[in-house]
């Protein structure tokens, strides 16, 4: 992963860099991002996260964020990898609280997107 980031709009990339300091509880003074590569971005990311000797699963832990992002917009509190969707977000409510989510996270989740076969389906059906 070398891909230069030179490629990449200036803003698009400080969007990134606020997205992962709030993802990860991190910050980057100004300046001190000297990154002209994925890699070194990684690099800068990594040596900012502190140790953790567990060596526990990204996704498990991937999960645990999303988890605690969900209870905060949901009325449903004991949320596992199995509980349905329709569950975590009543209907009446559902735009809202993916909106509320989205800002939880700071990421947009696209739940509410139709897919992109049905989409298609429809433009030509037109």
């Amino acid at each position: 992963m070398n891909t230069p980031l030179n490629k990449f709009d200036h803003e698009e990339l400080n969007d990134w860099i606020l997205a992962i300091e709030k993802s990860f509880g991190i910050h980057f003074a100004e300046g001190e991002i000297i990154a002209t590569t994925a890699d070194e971005l990684h690099a800068a990311i990594m040596a900012k996260l502190p140790e953790h000797p567990d060596n526990s699963c990204t996704s498990q832990q991937a999960f645990y964020k999303l988890r605690q992002a969900l209870r905060t917009v949901s009325p449903v509190q004991d949320i596992r990898p199995s509980t349905a969707l329709s569950m975590i977000f009543p209907k009446q409510e559902r735009r809202a609280a993916v909106r509320q989510l989205e800002h939880e996270l700071g990421v947009s989740v696209h739940l509410l997107k139709p897919p992109d076969w049905l989409v298609t389906c429809l433009f030509f059906a037109c």
